[in-house]
């Protein structure tokens, strides 16, 4: 019998559109229009924020960021009041001129038979809006189901939603939510902020299976990852388009390091912003580089779970005659990694690949909204597996001839499976065989340490004298290897990499290479 009525509307309004008008009769009453409201059942309106990498966010002033500037006055009881009042109808998030906006219904098909909604739409007021219609079929008796409606905000300032419009049958109508006292909301006002550029990033790297989770919620737009050995130095082309309708004129980079435990020596991400920002601004549909320098120093030390894998394999690694290093090769470290990760905890596996993980966020703006205090942030995740390369399985020195220098020792590890060079500064290259390892002795000049300040004499502030000395000591193992300049190089990639003793140098090797304080 449904079926019958509604196949009878449609013809009726084939020939005559049901319209939200009144009807005047000829005796003069007016019939009000009579909206569907029930077609479909509607029972929550949700007004969404926008995806967090398009979300405004207001500069902190120097007073606070919620400082009214209504008044001359930082605090006034009226205005909290008013506010208070207000906040039950304002949504605490802003949506942005000229973006898509978006607001969920939850709806149901109470009929026995599928609805077709077309026309579907958003009533507003209090700013401009470009309603984008929506067309929706939903199935009998369907129960609760999502839809979305979209649209534009072409002016600032604050826009209400009042409700909704269909046309079901052919009958078009418009449903206020006042007249809806079973729908849920969390608002139905929400402020308008003026127009942002809109920043979308590229890069050189492929796209990485391992999803960052910053400790602040915020979401990463983008995971990118890269394989390095330790040493290694690698850039990263960023390409920043502006795919917005308004210029972008600032811009500021971040870099913080997540989910490490691993002692890093040296600067992981560097950057000149300098070089991006004669750039611009960017215009509405061009790009801009930005360039990062990824440089993996890790500990070059040989760890305890590598020399068990070593000693497994029959090599010993412990301490090597002057006179004749010995050469033995070892299996050659996979270089791609095993499908099932449980292949990489197998004994003899002494690949030991590293992570380092880091977010890069761009902190952006421009056009009106910039002149209101506004930006937008958009974060870059980056996957760094850092694959050993060199390692010094043993450090000790030797007196030289004359008082003032002395022969540090290095026993030097080839891990990978190509065969590289390793050298130091007026030192000739010393060839390694893949699984080789071999002593490099370098002559070097003492030190004098006489910048770094001594430690606390007496024993009142423990901890700040136990982490000035390890202070002291890092300075000291940075002075030393600035001098060693230790560079590797596969030979068959032609690229000269650094190497790091500073972990390696113990308090005694030290001692050896500090200057007496005496000189005869």
């Amino acid at each position: 019998e449904k079926k019958d009525v509604t196949q009878s509307l449609e013809s009726y309004t084939a020939k005559c559109p049901g319209t939200m008008e009144f009807i005047t009769l000829p005796d003069g009453l007016k019939l009000p229009p009579v909206p569907f409201t029930k077609l479909p059942i509607v029972r929550s309106v949700k007004l969404l924020n926008l995806p967090t990498s398009l979300r405004p966010h207001k500069m902190k002033s120097l007073l606070g960021q919620n400082v009214s500037t209504k008044s001359p006055f930082i605090y006034s009881p009226i205005i909290a009041h008013s506010r208070g009042e207000e906040r039950n109808k304002k949504i605490d998030f802003q949506w942005v001129q000229g973006d898509v906006c978006e607001v969920q219904l939850m709806v149901y098909n109470p009929m026995p038979f599928e609805l077709r909604v077309e026309n579907m739409g958003l009533l507003t007021t209090g700013v401009e809006f470009e309603s984008l219609p929506a067309a929706l079929s939903l199935p009998a008796e369907s129960g609760l189901y999502p839809v979305t409606l979209v649209g534009v905000p072409q002016t600032t300032g604050q826009i209400t939603v009042n409700g909704y419009h269909t046309s079901v049958f052919g009958v078009f109508s418009d449903c206020l939510l006042d007249n809806l006292p079973g729908v849920k909301t969390n608002g139905c006002t929400v402020e308008v902020i003026p127009a942002l550029p809109r920043l979308q990033i590229s890069t050189s790297l492929p796209r990485s299976a391992h999803t960052l989770q910053p400790s602040s919620g915020d979401e990463i737009s983008t995971n990118v990852s890269v394989q390095l050995y330790n040493g290694e130095t690698q850039q990263l082309i960023i390409k920043l388009e502006n795919i917005g309708t308004e210029p972008l004129e600032k811009l500021e980079v971040t870099a913080k390091t997540v989910n490490t435990k691993e002692k890093l020596y040296g600067d992981f991400l560097s950057w000149k912003l300098e070089d991006t920002l004669s750039q611009f601004p960017l215009k509405p549909g061009k790009i801009a580089t930005f360039t990062v320098n990824i440089k993996v120093k890790l500990d070059f030390s040989c760890q305890e779970n590598l020399l068990q894998d070593l000693s497994d394999d029959g090599i010993s690694v412990s301490g090597l005659p002057l006179s004749s290093p010995f050469r033995q090769v070892v299996k050659p470290r996979v270089e791609t990694k095993p499908i099932n990760p449980q292949e990489s905890s197998k004994v003899g596996d002494f690949s030991h690949v590293k992570t380092l993980e880091a977010i890069l966020n761009f902190k952006y703006s421009g056009g009106p909204g910039h002149v209101e205090g506004y930006y937008r942030n958009l974060s870059l995740g980056l996957h760094v597996e850092v694959e050993p390369s060199v390692f010094f399985t043993r450090v000790s020195t030797l007196p030289a001839t004359s008082t003032r220098q002395c022969h540090l020792l290095l026993d030097v590890f080839n891990s990978t499976e190509h065969e590289l060079t390793i050298s130091a500064r007026n030192n000739e290259d010393l060839i390694l065989h893949a699984g080789e390892c071999q002593r490099m002795a370098i002559q070097v000049d003492k030190f004098s340490f006489e910048s770094f300040p001594e430690s606390p004499a007496d024993g009142t502030q423990f901890a700040n004298a136990k982490q000035l000395e390890e202070e002291r000591q890092q300075a000291k193992g940075l002075e030393i290897n600035s001098k060693l300049d230790i560079c590797w190089k596969i030979i068959s990639f032609h690229k000269y990499w650094e190497a790091s003793v500073e972990g390696v140098l113990n308090q005694l090797v030290l001692e050896h290479l500090q200057l007496a304080p005496l000189q005869w």
